[in-house]
């Protein structure tokens, strides 16, 4: 017996280390060992030395990772109670429960980012990192691409995979690619994850769970095994690349979590939904394949053989994940389990102090139009508590997409594609309800102290250049950070009304054309587009204003996203973004912006503060966006459809209930 083995079986006598722990310590002490041994012929005294040193030099650095992480959830415990004891709702009162909802959906009274909103920032600004490529390969009529595009994209998966094609163009979209995807590593990386660098990554894997989870899994593994490149793969627990023991072992691993969405790893009575969070991408990344065509193979098989929708999905996937554990912490679940027992407690406090009289909320009196007399029905704080968590619990679900899966993939596809057809068919003409934007967006402007007209005048160019083949404009909001939805997506307007575009393609394709050929798609988008450049073109022109001679209206607003006159000497401090930089067509026309990512990249700041301008500075924006061009919500949704998914036939009559009336839900909300 080695002496690695021995001190691990003294640590578990002495109660240093758990069986599990010691257990977990000698199988990856033996893995590294015969590694050394069989694979780089080392003796195995020296196999076991190095095993020994570098299996205690990993958990030296797993006990710093948990010590990052503990210190990181008790800032998150300590920043969510701060705002439940500091919140207040319409009336003035201490609310813990909408303090908390407020965390996951945009609400009227809390101005703090919300995954809702962060969601979108963070896929915003991915999208600016690749404005370009998105002109080259953004999708057409009914999300048709031309034979150029689809060469282009061939030529960019070999790029990426390490095959050199001589193409320049290709060459640049592929460098585009890996900026983008390691500027999405490094956030996930900065609120918590642990997603490990790798040069020779190239495109991420987006796996179609019914398609494995009806094949089995002995399959799947020899389907997919010859294709890894398995001395570039690296053995998470190790570090080191797989045996072929450890490689089969982890590859049933991966089938599993696919299969089953996570829950391979859930263990009832300890955690709700699997992995923490901040673990679970660890999962799929360390695959990597031989070449461009057996990628290409796997993705046609398991996956979507369009190589710029899966770069599009792990954007949306990963901006879901950096958003979620930003605002809840690395382990969303437990700060989620956390947060309601702390309403809980206080609810039954409250209760306590109601049934006393020393406590009264107005929100739990409730009038009941059937009953004469006096028209009142009592609930108790308790009661009103815990349907604001049940709504909590769902919208938690819903942005991690829980809520999206469809129980019977047929059942859904079904009736997600009728929804899709009957869109095309009954909405064809909506186009003219856009009209309305233009007075939204003026009354969100002078809400805001900013010039009303600007609004208005930037959505007519914007409309206007949707003729041309040039979209200078399109191009110059992306890179503002605006986002490209329709730029980024088959069908993408329908989330405006419908919050359901996830459809068999042959009805999101006639769905799209419908929509595109109206105007009602481009319409959407330019509006969303003009408020967002009429905002930081203003702002740029603000910057030499002192904070208290700001318009009185403007100082209200940023104050209540906590940009006050100290922050607003920061930001103004800002070099502004001229778009004749990048446009020549542009330069000398006063084309000036405050850009949030220019706050961003300043290097007199120190990160926190670059972060807390940033994100502040983007949730005003987004927020005031949704005000100017009203969107269906997921407060919205999920108020009315609650839990229920699609492929049951409760989800199916809700949703089919729902149509079009999301749009006139947000309305009301906002």
């Amino acid at each position: 017996m080695s002496g690695f083995s021995k001190c691990i079986i003294n640590g578990i006598k002495e109660g240093l280390i758990s069986e599990d722990q010691g257990r977990r310590l000698y199988d990856n002490f033996s893995e590294v060992r015969d590694f050394y041994q069989y694979k780089k012929g080392l003796t195995k005294p020296d196999a076991e030395k190095r095993s020994a040193r570098e299996v205690y030099d990993a958990m030296k650095i797993e006990e710093a990772e948990k010590l990052r992480y503990t210190l990181q959830m008790r800032a998150k415990m300590n920043e969510i109670e701060f705002d439940f004891k500091n919140f207040r709702n319409e009336n003035g009162e201490v609310d813990y429960a909408n303090a908390y909802r407020a965390y996951l959906a945009q609400d009227n009274w809390s101005y703090k980012p919300n995954i809702e909103n962060q969601t979108r920032i963070e896929a915003n600004k991915a999208h600016s990192l690749m404005e370009k490529m998105m002109d080259q390969m953004r999708y057409g009529w009914g999300g048709l691409q031309s034979r150029k595009q689809k060469a282009n994209k061939k030529l960019m998966v070999r790029e990426l995979m390490g095959e050199r094609t001589g193409n320049v163009n290709a060459q640049e979209l592929a460098e585009t690619w890996k900026k983008v995807a390691e500027h999405l590593r490094v956030r996930a990386n900065s609120y918590g994850m642990k997603i490990k660098s790798r040069q020779d990554w190239g495109l991420p894997q987006m796996h179609d769970t019914l398609a494995v989870r009806s094949t089995p899994k002995d399959t799947w593994i020899d389907f997919i095994l010859p294709k890894l490149d398995v001395d570039k793969m690296v053995d998470e627990s190790t570090g080191l690349p797989f045996t072929d023991k450890s490689l089969r072992k982890a590859l049933e691993q991966v089938y599993d979590n696919i299969a089953t969405e996570g829950m391979a790893t859930f263990k009832p009575g300890v955690n709700r939904m699997g992995k923490a969070l901040h673990n679970r991408r660890l999962d799929h990344r360390f695959l990597a394949f031989k070449s461009a065509d057996d990628w290409m193979a796997y993705q046609t098989r398991f996956g979507d053989a369009d190589p710029y929708k899966t770069m599009l999905d792990h954007i949306n996937s990963m901006s879901r994940d950096i958003a979620t554990i930003k605002i809840l912490g690395p382990n969303p679940d437990a700060i989620h389990t956390w947060a309601k027992s702390m309403i809980r407690k206080q609810a039954a406090i409250d209760a306590a102090n109601e049934a006393k009289g020393l406590f009264k909320r107005k929100k739990t009196i409730v009038k009941d139009s059937s009953f004469k007399g006096k028209p009142k029905v009592f609930r108790t704080e308790q009661d009103r508590a815990n349907a604001i968590l049940e709504n909590t619990d769902n919208l938690l679900a819903y942005h991690k997409g829980h809520l999206n899966r469809p129980v019977d993939g047929f059942f859904g596809n079904t009736f997600a594609g009728l929804r899709q057809i009957l869109t095309s068919a009954q909405l064809g003409g909506a186009a003219i309800m856009t009209l309305t934007d233009q007075h939204w967006m003026r009354h969100t402007a002078k809400f805001n102290g900013l010039k009303s007209h600007r609004a208005n005048m930037n959505s007519l160019k914007f409309l206007s250049e949707g003729m041309k083949k040039d979209k200078k404009l399109s191009r110059l909001a992306i890179k503002l950070g605006l986002g490209a939805e329709m730029w980024s997506a088959v069908s993408a307007v329908q989330q405006r009304y419908l919050m359901d575009i996830d459809a068999p393609m042959f009805s999101k394709r006639i769905s799209d054309a419908i929509l595109r050929g109206s105007g009602l798609s481009h319409s959407t988008q330019s509006n969303k587009w003009a408020f967002g450049m009429m905002a930081l073109g203003e702002l740029a022109e603000e910057v030499k204003t002192p904070f208290k001679k700001l318009n009185p209206d403007l100082q209200k607003q940023l104050s209540k996203y906590g940009i006050n006159q100290k922050e607003w000497d920061i930001i103004r401090k800002t070099k502004l973004y001229d778009a004749g930089i990048d446009d020549p067509s542009m330069a000398g026309k006063g084309a000036t912006f405050l850009r949030p990512d220019d706050i961003h990249a300043r290097a007199d700041l120190d990160e926190a503060t670059r972060e807390y301008l940033t994100t502040r500075l983007m949730t005003w924006l987004a927020n005031e966006t949704n005000f100017a061009v009203p969107t269906a919500s997921a407060k919205g949704r999920i108020t009315l459809s609650g839990n229920s998914k699609p492929g049951t036939l409760k989800g199916e009559i809700v949703n089919s209930g729902l149509m079009y009336k999301n749009f006139a839900i947000t309305l009301g909300m906002t």
